[in-house]
């Protein structure tokens, strides 16, 4: 039973590991915000990324979004390592 949670937490963290993916990729469409499956989308995976926008700037690109995905399959791996 509890292998089970477990389990179907981790298909979650990995849904919304993709969720984010997405979100940085729709970040590069132009006008893609005038789509309400987009903003949707952007509104899920935002609320977490945007802990790291503007972090981390390098010549007018902003990397702190990737950053906050590497964090973020950092923590799923040691978390389910325990």
């Amino acid at each position: 039973m509890f292998n089970t949670v477990i389990y179907i937490f981790l298909i979650l963290a990995r849904l919304y590991q993709a969720v984010l993916a997405v979100t940085i990729i729709l970040t590069w469409i132009p006008r893609s915000s005038n789509y309400a499956a987009f903003r949707m989308i952007s509104n899920i995976g935002g609320w977490y990324l945007d802990i790291f926008r503007g972090k981390l700037i390098f010549g007018g690109f902003d990397f702190g979004t990737i950053v906050g995905l590497i964090v973020y399959e950092f923590i799923l791996g040691f978390s389910f390592v325990l």
